[in-house]
């Protein structure tokens, strides 16, 4: 769903974010990095594209009930309530993936 921001391994690593801001870039995955990451796979690695990576969004773009993204998620995608329900940069970066990826695979 997102790209962890900091490396589970770490002393500092916490999976959920609760509204203490040590938390914020400790751990929740970040959506719109998510975009960013699949526009490099589909420039360095186009092989490797060939099935969905946008699922989860999929799923949660139809079930939000402002049928955005969110701004961050926790541990494996799950829902944060302290995030940002839908934003516009996780959008609008996950559209240009997945524009990128539709092209890809034509």
């Amino acid at each position: 769903m997102g790209v962890k921001t900091l490396n589970p391994s770490s002393p500092l690593f916490e999976e959920n974010y609760k509204y203490h801001i040590d938390a914020y870039h400790n751990g929740p995955e970040w959506v719109w990095l998510y975009g960013k990451f699949i526009i490099a796979k589909c420039h360095f690695m186009p092989e490797s594209m060939k099935e969905n990576p946008f699922l989860l969004h999929e799923k949660i773009l139809t079930e939000s009930p402002a049928k955005g993204l969110p701004e961050l998620v926790n541990v494996d995608g799950t829902g944060c309530e302290c995030g940002c329900a839908t934003q516009a940069w996780s959008n609008a970066c996950i559209l240009e993936a997945y524009i990128m990826w539709t092209k890809l695979n034509k």
